[in-house]
């Protein structure tokens, strides 16, 4: 079963994938547009924090993500770098 940071972990290395393959010049064009075209219906990286933070509020409510497991300091630090990918 995936936890909670499990997923917010594999959520943000997809926008980090999906960003590095749209901005790559040796990635062919199709694929850079289509990735382009994800990311704008992906959950920005700040969008992600919050409802994690939510999440992590709430102990009764779902828990879809997470933004505080003390088990998991790689966790708050890529969240911290993601602000970059908070694309307009």
């Amino acid at each position: 079963m995936t936890t909670s940071t499990e997923r917010t972990l594999a959520t943000l290395s997809a926008i980090q994938l999906l960003h590095d393959i749209k901005s790559n010049a040796d990635v062919p064009e199709e694929l850079r547009k289509r990735a382009e075209q994800v990311l704008r219906h992906f959950p920005k990286p700040m969008d992600l924090v919050s409802l994690a933070s939510f999440c992590d509020r709430y102990p009764l409510g779902p828990h879809l993500f997470c933004a505080n497991d003390p088990s998991t300091p790689l966790l708050g630090q890529l969240l911290t770098q993601m602000s970059k990918y908070d694309f307009k």
